[in-house]
């Protein structure tokens, strides 16, 4: 046994000009908002439907079918507290408001929608809400087990009960892998996490890790760079970039700044920043303080065969008065300053 009521509330009005006159043939934009408990009640819903008056200034529509901009009408708890309706109207000339009414029986038949109707296992027992009935009689066959949420990844279009087993695209879950973390229920709805990378092992790019900020956060956790270079200039000679940090974890706002400043092609941040291997093209142009730590961390120890000699950075520098770009020196282990078109190397970094 199973009844659904339409997730929407008929309108119909006759609309008016300002001088009473009916508003026939006219396009107008209606606001319908649902309150909370008074006329003047918090804004549960709300949405916005374009119309047009017939001959009559008669206009039809439905309410629960129009551009939300507030809220979700599936979401609206009809049976919590009173539910008032407020109309505006826009003929052009902003909103002009018609009214709030409390709304009666007939909406909250909607709430009808969400009271559990099921059988027991055996069959004998039908129960609607929290009233049982027995019912002697009813097949157990007609029970079929399954993830009944429509939501869910894993739907059953056949199952009539639903067994727990439901899962919601990008809820979070556990893959029992150690090595795993931020596991979630993924497009394929497998349950899966992000592999855990050590400092100094190979990123899933290609290139080699050398930050761990040890969370996810703003879409990352680990920094690679990857082994090879691109050569240009740094960009923007005589212009100062206002923006562009030193720190850990910057190099890609830094890119992003000097590519809307400097748009001159053959940039090293622009050819960082178009860099692609192995099907990964999300590189910068990396930060002084990120140059730093692949020195300190990857190129003295021999590790990934990160180019030497001089590379560009991210970084800005002020020298009396005058701008230049940080430039690091690999073989030192040291940061410079140098004339933002000198033609120099540079090494391309990702997050992930």
């Amino acid at each position: 046994m199973f009844s659904q009521s339409p997730s929407a509330i008929p309108y119909q009005a006759v609309m008016r000009n300002a001088d009473g006159s009916v508003a026939n043939s006219t396009s107008m934009t209606i606001r319908f908002c649902i309150r909370e408990n008074t006329a003047s009640g918090t804004i549960s819903y709300q949405e916005l439907q374009s119309v047009t008056s017939n001959a009559q200034g008669m206009v039809n529509c439905n309410i629960g079918e129009g551009n939300a901009t507030i809220g979700n009408f599936s979401n609206v708890q009809w049976a919590n507290g009173a539910k008032y309706l407020q109309v505006d109207i826009n003929m052009g000339n902003g909103y002009i408001f018609l009214g709030t009414e409390k709304l009666n029986s007939v909406p909250y038949a909607l709430f009808a929608q969400s009271v559990p109707v099921s059988t027991s296992v055996i069959g004998d027992t039908l129960t609607i809400g929290k009233n049982d009935i027995i019912i002697p009689g009813i097949s157990a066959a007609n029970h079929i087990l399954g993830c009944t949420n429509l939501q869910a990844c894993n739907y059953n279009s056949n199952a009539t009960d639903d067994d727990g087993s439901c899962h919601i695209t990008g809820a979070a879950c556990n893959d029992n892998n150690a090595n795993t973390t931020n596991d979630v229920y993924n497009a394929q709805c497998v349950c899966a996490g992000t592999t855990s990378y050590a400092v100094g092992s190979q990123g899933p790019a290609g290139g080699y890790v050398f930050y761990d900020k040890g969370s996810y956060s703003n879409g990352w956790r680990y920094l690679e760079v990857y082994p090879t270079t691109v050569f240009g200039t740094w960009g923007c000679q005589g212009t100062s970039i206002t923006g562009t940090l030193a720190t850990v974890g910057t190099g890609e706002n830094n890119t992003a700044i000097i590519l809307a400043a400097c748009t001159t092609a053959g940039t090293v941040a622009k050819l960082c920043d178009n860099f692609s291997v192995n099907g990964f093209d999300d590189w910068f142009l990396p930060s002084s303080g990120e140059m730093d730590l692949i020195h300190d961390v990857l190129f003295v120890n021999n590790i990934g065969g990160i180019p030497d000699a001089f590379h560009w950075t991210s970084t800005q520098a002020t020298s009396n008065g005058a701008t230049y770009a940080i430039l690091y020196d690999n073989d030192f282990g040291t940061s410079d300053i140098q004339a933002k078109n000198v033609t120099l190397t540079a090494i391309p970094v990702r997050g992930f």
